[in-house]
């Protein structure tokens, strides 16, 4: 009896002990009511004091809108968590319940897919005339096939009648170049789902812990760089001199722009030449000086000879694994190396980020893109268009004028990417970010915190060590960041914009794809031994020959209409 007394006993302990872990968890189903309760109670009030409420009207009797949508890997992730928390799903979220229940809009998802196969499946709707009402179109080449077939329409009217002002001005803080992207005969058939144009600006990242090991000192030309990289490998700390890949062709490009551009070759842009003429940069005799010089590092195995084939994830190994020392790249890079923290032998690593020079030591001036993950284009066929900006309108004061902004876009960092139509930020957000947090840090003072630096804060405070550490190098207040960097950048007028951003013709449509894999062909075979000038000048004619010269007067024509 005595045993069967302890037995309960221990069972009602361990069952109080749960029930106290219980009460202690998380309620997500509080938190969830508690968010999109507050977008549906205040967004009308919200309206009404800002005199925008016609832009967020509802809709008298409920609205059924069709759309198609894309996912990429990180999504992917997080999806899985917020249906861990909340039970959502990429069809039934946050996002499509505050529009059901604010709007009267029933979003229905004809389907999803991932990133990689989103653009055929849409090819092939586009083909079989199935398109939704709303859907994200990449491509610049297919808004304008769809223009040309009649299948979309222009949105100059509606954008200017449907749109939240705030909106509009962030569309335009770019001097429309994001718009004329998808501007054909002055009409516009799509908006953009904008994002930082800063994001893929070019910096330097060199192990700085080696550079103290080893008493080099920061260096002042792109010459001292490259040095450096081979003081790396001579003193046995670096396996290789610098990190590059061409396995993924889109992606080089994060890596080789910036060992271009301290040679003040633009490889991705189009740039304005001394004559005023537009010239595409793969296609200018600048780049033979930093092919000259990766062909060199290839040559002697400071380069991994396998660069042609690894992709980005593979290559990535052998800078956690400390055999490399040298990278250049966007801000993003931290986050992609920053899993070496998780190793025993790696918590005292540190990084040194600087501007790119050239060989005289100046701070070379660096192109940077209008960025956006694809457009909103709308079917011919949709009785009610104007839903789409009206989505965008709620969605933009869940995400800046809630009780909780970070929750709707930055929840697992990437939760806005589930809304039907997303993404108003400013093409500055990235600097801005940066100086909020720079003003929270100064004054120690959170609740100063404004949109996504919330988000941010938490990850450069967070308990992770990898992820404090990676947000910290690039927006925090570590001695050297990249943010740091852009901000000088910005400050010394050394941005400046692609110069030809205009709606593809048919010509590019056609060829530019192959134009696009002669370039890549020409680069890697150049870096592995070809010879620099007889391989560039035969690639230069091939690239004309194919359709170059057509778009290049295309493109002169296009910016001479612009700027007169």
């Amino acid at each position: 009896m005595k045993k069967m007394l302890c037995i309960l006993l221990s069972a009602l302990l361990i069952l109080g002990a749960a029930g106290g872990c219980l009460a202690e968890a998380t309620d997500y189903k509080a938190i969830y009511a508690d968010r999109v309760g507050y977008v549906v109670d205040n967004f009308a009030s919200w309206a009404e004091a800002n005199g925008v409420s016609e832009y967020l009207k509802p809709y008298d009797e409920p609205l059924t809108v069709t759309m198609v949508h894309n996912y990429n890997n990180a999504c992917e992730t997080m999806i899985g968590k917020l249906g861990d928390k909340y039970g959502e799903n990429y069809s039934s979220n946050r996002w499509t319940e505050i529009m059901k229940k604010c709007l009267n809009i029933d979003v229905q998802y004809d389907w999803w897919a991932h990133d990689d196969d989103y653009n055929t499946k849409l090819r092939m709707t586009m083909g079989a005339s199935s398109l939704p009402d709303v859907f994200v179109v990449n491509s610049q080449s297919d808004v304008a096939q769809l223009a040309e077939a009649g299948q979309i329409i222009p949105l100059n009217d509606l954008m200017q009648k449907e749109t939240l002002p705030e909106i509009l001005d962030r569309w335009y803080m770019d001097n429309g170049l994001t718009l004329s992207m998808v501007t054909i005969d002055g009409k516009i058939y799509g908006f953009p789902q904008t994002l930082s144009h800063t994001d893929d600006a070019a910096y330097i990242f060199i192990r700085s812990d080696w550079m103290k090991e080893l008493g080099i000192e920061e260096p002042k030309t792109i010459e001292d760089v490259w040095n450096i990289g081979y003081k790396f490998v001579e003193a046995g700390k670096a396996k290789y001199g610098v990190f590059f890949e061409a396995g993924q062709p889109s992606v080089m490009y994060d890596y080789l722009c910036g060992m271009c551009e301290a040679y003040h070759a633009y490889p991705e842009s189009w740039v304005v030449t001394e004559d005023g003429k537009l010239q595409f940069g793969a296609t200018q005799e600048a780049m033979k000086a930093p092919l000259r010089q990766l062909q060199k590092m290839y040559a002697d195995g400071m380069i991994d000879p396998e660069f042609a084939t690894k992709r980005a994830t593979e290559a990535y190994e052998e800078v956690i694994n400390s055999n490399i020392g040298l990278v250049f790249g966007p801000h993003w890079v931290m986050t992609d190396i920053m899993s070496m923290y998780e190793l025993e032998d790696t918590k005292e690593v540190t990084w040194y980020c600087c501007a790119i020079p050239d060989s005289d030591g100046n701070i070379v001036p660096e192109a940077i893109k209008t960025n956006n993950r694809g457009f909103i284009c709308i079917n011919a066929n949709c009785k009610n268009p104007e839903v789409a900006f009206k989505m965008l309108n709620l969605y933009h004061y869940a995400s800046y004028y809630s009780n909780d902004p970070t929750w709707w876009g930055y929840e697992e960092s990437y939760s806005r990417m589930i809304a039907p139509v997303w993404s108003t930020v400013k093409p500055t957000d990235n600097l801005d970010t940066y100086a909020n947090l720079q003003k929270v840090f100064a004054a120690n003072d959170p609740s100063l915190l404004e949109g996504k630096a919330v988000s941010y804060y938490g990850n450069i405070t967070s308990s992770d060590y990898k992820k404090a550490w990676s947000w910290n190098q690039m927006f925090g207040t570590a001695e050297y960041t990249p943010m740091k960097v852009l901000k000088y950048l910005s400050d010394n007028g050394l941005l400046f914009y692609n110069a030809y951003v205009g709606a593809p013709s048919i010509t590019y449509q056609d060829y530019w794809s192959t134009m696009d894999d002669l370039t890549t062909q020409m680069i890697i075979k150049i870096i592995m031994g070809a010879d620099v000038d007889t391989t560039f000048d035969e690639y230069v004619k091939q690239w004309n020959a194919i359709g170059g010269a057509t778009i290049t007067q295309e493109a002169n024509d296009w910016y001479a209409a612009k700027n007169q």
